[in-house]
């Protein structure tokens, strides 16, 4: 378990699935239809967008997110720049590297995502 200065607590695999279907994200910044038409995935949009944010919390590589989220190079692009152009994600450069870290507005995401999250466990 961890926890930020935000008062954000990490529980659990920031990237499990947890079986829920709804409608998912291309990684380009469309929906791709409903659960069994696109991607073949279980996790929704929603999920794997509060996933890389909790782990860029402290801030990550853009390898880091895809192997940590299991994203392949062009749906770890896609998120992270739709998450970057709503302000949920800034990049910094450290050591010449590209590192994504989560804004406030993305901490407001988690906590709002958790709190609606548990509504529905």
């Amino acid at each position: 378990m961890e926890e930020y200065e935000s008062g954000i607590v990490l529980s659990r695999p920031c990237c499990a699935s947890s079986g829920r279907q709804a409608l998912r994200w291309d990684g380009m910044g469309r929906k791709a239809g409903l659960p069994g038409t696109a991607g073949g995935g279980s996790r929704d949009w929603m999920e794997i967008s509060r996933a890389i944010l909790e782990m860029c919390l402290p801030g990550k590589l853009k390898t880091h997110v895809m192997y940590g989220c299991s994203l392949n190079t062009r749906q770890a692009s896609g998120y992270l720049d739709f998450l970057g152009s709503n302000g949920l994600l800034e990049e910094a450069q450290s050591t010449g590297k590209r590192i994504y870290r989560t804004t406030e507005k993305g901490r407001k995401y988690i906590r709002a995502y958790r709190q609606l999250e548990g509504v529905f466990l």
